[in-house]
């Protein structure tokens, strides 16, 4: 084989390279779009933990305020049977 090898002309190595097209305009306007999402998801996350914590500080307001009802409740029906039982 190597006898055939010497009287071949060896061929030129070829290599295809495909143009890449490079716009920037698209790249551009994808970055501002990027940008715009993040701003948007964070002011949303912003205004979700503020809207969140009006309503846990809402809520232990409201619990707080209520706390006693339970126990005037509860005191005033052990007053009514102690009045029935001892009248």
């Amino acid at each position: 084989m190597a006898i055939f090898n010497v009287f071949k002309k060896p061929q030129i190595r070829q290599f295809h390279i495909e143009p890449r097209f490079y716009d920037e305009r698209k790249e551009a306007m994808q970055e501002r779009r990027e940008r715009i999402r993040k701003e948007l998801s964070e002011e949303k996350s912003a205004q979700h933990s503020l809207s969140k914590g009006y309503l846990q500080e809402k809520r232990t307001i409201d619990t707080s305020s209520n706390s006693w009802l339970p126990t005037l409740f509860f005191s005033g029906c052990i007053a009514f049977v102690l009045y029935v039982m001892f009248y």
